[in-house]
């Protein structure tokens, strides 16, 4: 997959664009979303209502994103939190499940930043499915 350039974007619905499309490209997937900014506890990124194709872009981490990184570094960050939450509009519940789905997306594209950010979401486990590390199979 060609690499996404929605480090540039503006505004959520550029980067929403993006990946609405890489979505529709990997795996067939479309459903309308749009994006809506709220306050909430800083430790909730985003969210999205179950049944619902409004996804909530959290503003108090997003700004300490921008302000400790950039613009450009601000955009990865969203387009992993719009990627995840995007599954969920899709209709995929299972939070290991899309965090899995997002890092091998994000993986996919080449953006450093943003797989930083997914590998800090995604489950350890699945971190080291994705860097080729065979983990120990036993408890």
């Amino acid at each position: 997959m060609p690499n996404i350039d929605y480090r540039h974007c503006s505004d959520y619905e550029c980067i929403l664009m993006h990946v609405m499309e890489t979505i529709r490209r990997k795996r067939g997937w479309i459903s309308r979303a749009v994006v809506r900014e709220t306050e909430v506890n800083p430790k909730i990124l985003g969210y999205t209502i179950t049944g619902s194709d409004v996804i909530f872009i959290n503003k108090i981490p997003l700004q300490s994103v921008k302000e400790g990184y950039g613009e450009e570094v601000a955009n990865s960050y969203l387009f992993v939190v719009l990627l995840h939450e995007y599954l969920h509009v899709l209709g995929i519940y299972d939070e290991r499940e899309v965090r899995k789905i997002t890092l091998e997306v994000v993986n996919e594209i080449g953006d450093k930043n943003a797989l930083k950010f997914a590998e800090q979401l995604a489950f350890p486990y699945d971190v080291q499915i994705i860097r080729g590390i065979r983990a120990n199979s036993y408890m």
